[in-house]
């Protein structure tokens, strides 16, 4: 057993490396020459919630080094007035991305109004890739039946084959028909859903229809 011991001991501590890496927004360098003010915009202008100001502490602690908590706020604050704006809600929300609460002091109904809708788009956009999905493999059992259908016909219609295979063929023919023609209108149905999708989301993602929620 104990040979098992020490692969695993080593891959902890590497997998423990890794996290630790993952985890690191600065380096020692960056935290060194930080402007904390310029690094507080950045992240603000990204919408970033202030749990990032803690990774650039675990960070920069790591060497020694502490930020500067007010220039960072004062920056960040500046950043979110550039973030909190009603396009940057909606391409947010048409990305399928949550809203955080960062605009709380920023706009935040325009921006929280322009996101729903960027998510209503979203969330159209998901049910049509849905269907399309589910009408691939639809249309791919209609071409098997058919195919099964084709080949027993084939046997139906064949000398070799016996008078009653010929009955047990027309049986199962007559079975996989039917199941052809309420895929047939499966496929039919679903054409029209994924039209009619189509048209709304074109519509919801017009110019005209957009600039309601964009002042």
């Amino acid at each position: 057993m104990k040979i098992y011991k020490q692969p695993l001991i080593i891959t902890t501590i590497l997998l423990s490396l890794f996290v630790l890496h993952g985890c690191s927004t600065l380096n020692k360098n960056e935290c060194i020459n930080a402007n904390w003010y310029q690094i507080g915009f950045e992240d603000g202008n990204k919408g970033h919630s202030m749990e990032q100001i803690s990774r650039h502490r675990t960070s920069c602690a790591e060497h020694g080094i502490s930020v500067d908590l007010n220039q960072y706020r004062l920056g960040r604050e500046e950043g979110l007035t550039l973030y909190c704006v009603p396009h940057k809600g909606l391409e947010r929300g048409k990305r399928g991305k949550s809203y955080t609460g960062v605009c709380s002091q920023h706009n935040e109904t325009a921006y929280i109004r322009a996101f729903d809708y960027g998510y209503y788009l979203y969330d159209l956009r998901t049910h049509i890739k849905k269907r399309e999905h589910h009408l691939s493999g639809i249309q791919h059992e209609y071409e098997h039946v058919t195919n099964d259908i084709n080949d027993i016909e084939a046997q139906i219609i064949s000398d070799k084959t016996s008078p009653e295979k010929r009955k047990n063929l027309l049986n199962k023919a007559k079975h996989l028909t039917h199941k052809q023609s309420r895929i047939h209108v499966s496929i039919a149905n679903l054409r029209e859903d994924i039209r009619s999708l189509k048209d709304d989301y074109r519509e919801a993602n017009s110019r005209r229809t957009i600039k309601k929620y964009l002042p």
